[in-house]
């Protein structure tokens, strides 16, 4: 059984990947209930940058973030496609779209991501 890690600011949480979504163990080897949203508080929403900054979200000011990838969503809510960037060494960028993968560059990955192009917007940061 492989156990996953959930950390919010304020917990963290152990749970098997065979348990139900709502159960986890705690240090005694009991079941105990994750109440449904409750990492909602450790959630941020910041705007779309080469260089994010949390610093006035998180207390913790060591705190480092490093893009990796972006899943982005072009279309709207009944319609799209979906399609990811991801970097390869500092400077080096590919899109992955489909059946095509091409290099670009971070500029490219900030425009398209911020509804730059396509009607599109990035939807998850990695």
């Amino acid at each position: 059984t492989e156990n996953i890690k959930i950390e919010d600011r304020n917990s963290v949480t152990d749970m098997s990947m065979d348990e139900k979504p709502n159960e986890s163990n705690n240090k005694s080897g009991n079941k105990q209930k994750i109440k449904p949203n409750s990492f909602q508080d450790g959630c941020y929403s910041s705007s779309f940058t080469k260089e994010l900054s949390l610093n006035q979200q998180i207390d913790n000011k060591h705190c480092k973030f490093r893009l990796y990838a972006v899943v982005v969503h072009s279309g709207n809510c009944d319609f799209g496609h979906y399609f990811s960037f991801i970097r390869a060494r500092k400077d080096c960028w590919y899109k992955f779209d489909d059946l095509s993968v091409e290099e670009c560059n971070i500029s490219d990955v900030i425009e398209i991501g911020s509804a730059g192009i396509e009607n599109s917007s990035a939807y998850i940061l990695i």
